[in-house]
């Protein structure tokens, strides 16, 4: 595989996984916490969609900078 296919795919993942699990733990801690309903059985598609959206989010990000970072050097 080329070298900047491995770069880009392990950045991304890498982020991605950091977003998943703040994602996840904002979710439990903030979201589900405050009595808003949001903790019950039917609240598994937000869930996603908000782990989702969190983490690729931060997947993109960590994979700018870190090639950004790369690039002015």
């Amino acid at each position: 595989m080329p070298r900047l296919i491995w770069f880009i795919l392990t950045r991304f993942l890498t982020g991605f996984a950091l977003g998943c699990i703040t994602g996840m733990l904002i979710w439990q801690l903030q979201i589900s916490g405050l009595g808003s309903g949001m903790d019950s059985s039917n609240s598994f598609i937000a869930r996603g969609l908000f782990m989702y959206f969190f983490a690729s989010t931060m997947g993109i990000g960590y994979m700018a900078t870190a090639l950004w970072i790369e690039t002015s050097e």
